[in-house]
């Protein structure tokens, strides 16, 4: 396995901060669903009313491929700044109220886009390809920590101080990464040996040539996200009615499924490379798809079993999820961050449709027809990445 000292030292010195802009930002992605009913109780908002403004928030992925066209050209640090600004924002707005939480989720929605976009695209331009996935898997941990951590510690504060709680935490820490992100030097050029910086006017930017491949490699992360979506949006009223868990006891029931979140991404991080990106979604697309056909089968079941089978349907999806990013950042090298544009648009327009649909499902017919959505949405993900998807052949280097 490749050590971390692999890494440049500027690339070394400049993650402890993206690991902390991302786990930030990942409490706050993550805090709404598994929380869902304290919101709606503690703001008057409906289910319904909440997959609306989930919608919303993601529909700001379509402004994602002029973000990353604009990236191209005035560096990925500037893009993470914005981002992480958008984020802060946003937030304290949500905690205002329920105007505040439409208003603040569209402006975080908008920093979350531009965040993934300039890290995305620094891991591109920094690390090299037949390494990528050990770097991407080292910081998508911050996804699984997010819940590990961040998760429980909301649910004990919305206990104690109500809903706003979910909203204030990860504001707090969007604050404290900005202030870190503005002081880190390693972060201040933009460009490794994996693809120096572009700068050039917006107008002169390298535009994305187009392959078969390209378009299943962007869309089968955006279709796993909408199956995800579909089961982040109903396992908190789950939880709740199967097992009478309250705030803090479904905040520390994710736990489990982040536990089994970290060990996907440190798995990608470890076996990834070696395997092949293709085969690595292939089999955590399986896991998925497999853990929730079983999830939808048993009625009711006895704890250990219903949270193990959300522990095997998430660590299915996370390393799914996280196998696809180097694979993305290496099919247009010399228009990487507009290419990160449009899986990072297409992902969240995706999103935003999931969570738009989730609501009426789950009025509709409750978790079980959230589970028959995501079993769609997993395979046809599945079929997508086994007959469309190949790595491009990369000449490895002794950077």
């Amino acid at each position: 396995m490749t050590s971390r000292s692999s890494f440049r030292p500027e690339v070394r010195r400049a993650l402890p901060v993206i690991l902390a802009l991302k786990f930030a930002g990942n409490i706050a992605s993550r805090m709404l669903f598994p929380f869902l009913p304290a919101i709606t109780k503690g703001t008057g908002l409906s289910e319904q009313a909440m997959g609306v403004i989930v919608f919303g928030r993601d529909l700001t992925g379509l402004a994602a491929t002029e973000i990353g066209r604009r990236t191209v050209t005035f560096g990925n640090r500037r893009s993470m700044l914005l981002g992480a600004s958008g984020l802060c924002a946003g937030l304290f707005l949500a905690a205002l109220g329920p105007v505040g939480i439409v208003i603040g989720l569209i402006v975080f929605g908008f920093g979350r886009v531009t965040m993934q976009i300039g890290i995305q695209s620094w891991i591109g331009d920094e690390v090299p390809f037949e390494r990528r996935a050990r770097a991407s898997g080292l910081i998508e941990t911050t996804w699984a920590a997010a819940a590990f951590i961040g998760i429980p510690v909301t649910g004990v504060l919305i206990e104690a101080f109500g809903w706003r709680a979910a909203f204030l935490l990860p504001a707090v820490l969007c604050l404290l990464t900005v202030t870190a992100l503005l002081r880190n030097e390693s972060l201040r050029s933009s460009g490794g040996p994996a693809q120096p910086h572009l700068n050039l006017p917006a107008s002169a930017t390298p535009k994305v040539q187009w392959t078969t491949n390209m378009r299943a490699t962007i869309l089968t992360p955006a279709i796993l996200q909408g199956a995800a979506i579909f089961l982040f949006f109903g396992h908190g009223f789950w939880l709740e009615d199967t097992y009478d868990f309250d705030a803090s006891a479904i905040g520390f029931a994710v736990v489990a499924v982040g536990a089994a979140e970290l060990v996907a991404s440190l798995g990608s991080s470890a076996i990834t490379d070696r395997i092949g990106k293709r085969v690595s979604i292939l089999a955590g697309t399986m896991i998925m798809t497999l853990g929730t056909v079983a999830l939808g089968l048993v009625d009711r079941p006895p704890l250990v079993i219903g949270l193990g089978l959300l522990v095997v349907i998430f660590f299915g999806f996370e390393f799914a999820i996280v196998s696809t990013i180097p694979l993305i950042a290496e099919l247009s090298p010399n228009a990487r961050a507009h290419l990160i544009g449009y899986a990072v648009g297409t992902t969240t327009v995706a999103k935003a449709l999931a969570g738009l649909a989730s609501g009426f499902l789950f009025g509709w017919n409750g978790f079980g027809a959230l589970i028959v959505a995501s079993v769609i949405a997993s395979v046809s993900a599945f079929a997508l990445t086994l007959t469309a998807i190949h790595e491009p052949r990369i000449v490895m280097d002794q950077h």
